[in-house]
């Protein structure tokens, strides 16, 4: 595991198994990602979140692992443990991206996952 870096993905597709297990694996990943979202919430840092990036018909997730005073450091998150998820094309497996962009990127995440909270307390 990269040393400044939370996230490593659990669990890990093999060429063998990728049929079988990829949803597994997926959803034990992101498990894992809500679990560090959570901490880093409640701690209530930008440190360690994580960005969701539309790419082509997907999305690459990226986790900041450096806050600087105007830029945030981030770095590719694999899914499958294949690391041939989608990249931000300008961004590559790592960037220095302006705070203010992560920032309002973190802030629409944060609401989106309030209001879809708030449809399921309806709904349920």
């Amino acid at each position: 595991m990269k040393k400044d870096m939370i996230y490593e993905p659990v669990k890990v597709c093999t060429e063998e198994n990728f049929c079988q297990t990829w949803l597994e694996v997926h959803e034990a990943n992101e498990a894992r990602i809500r679990e560090i979202e959570e901490k880093a919430i409640s701690d209530g840092t930008l440190l360690y979140r994580f960005l969701y990036e539309s790419v082509a018909d997907g999305k690459a997730i990226y986790q900041i692992i450096k806050e600087n005073k105007t830029t945030v450091r981030v770095r590719l998150c694999s899914m499958d443990g294949l690391y041939d998820d989608y990249v931000v094309p300008q961004w590559g497996a790592e960037a220095t991206i302006p705070k203010s962009y992560a920032e309002s990127g973190i802030r629409f995440q944060d609401a989106w996952r309030t209001a879809v909270e708030k449809n399921k307390t309806k709904a349920g």
